[in-house]
């Protein structure tokens, strides 16, 4: 097995721009052919991530597979923590704004972890486009 890689990210939707799907799939090409994904099972980044992942036929440990995120914010800090623990790198898509993956940013850079972010929606006319 190869190096653990966290992925985070701001949950988007289907009103957001498609830019965060292009970003995920950049960096899931990128990963080795090795590489063990370990994701939150969150919808937006997580969950595009995973799938990827298992098409591309890389390993995919999926943290908290039974949560359920329909508008409970409450267990990100522990979610964040556990993920960051996992992982020997973290990529993050963020949407500049989300308050949970900017804690797994700073929670990974806090314990040194190498962390990649990637602010994809940087324009507002990206967030609802």
């Amino acid at each position: 097995m190869g190096k653990r890689i966290g992925m985070v990210g701001t949950r988007f939707t289907a009103l957001h721009s498609s830019v965060w799907r292009e970003q995920v799939a950049q960096i899931i090409a990128s990963l080795p052919d090795d590489a063990v994904l370990v994701v939150n099972s969150a919808p937006g980044v997580d969950q595009e991530a995973a799938s990827l992942a298992k098409a591309r036929g890389l390993t995919v440990e999926t943290l908290f597979p039974e949560v359920d995120y329909t508008g409970s914010h409450r267990y990100f800090v522990h979610r964040n923590a556990a993920l960051v623990e996992s992982a020997d790198e973290i990529y993050a898509v963020w949407d500049g704004n989300s308050p949970g993956t900017r804690h797994a940013i700073t929670l990974a850079k806090h314990r040194g972890v190498p962390v990649h972010v990637s602010n994809v929606l940087q324009k507002d006319w990206q967030r609802f486009s």
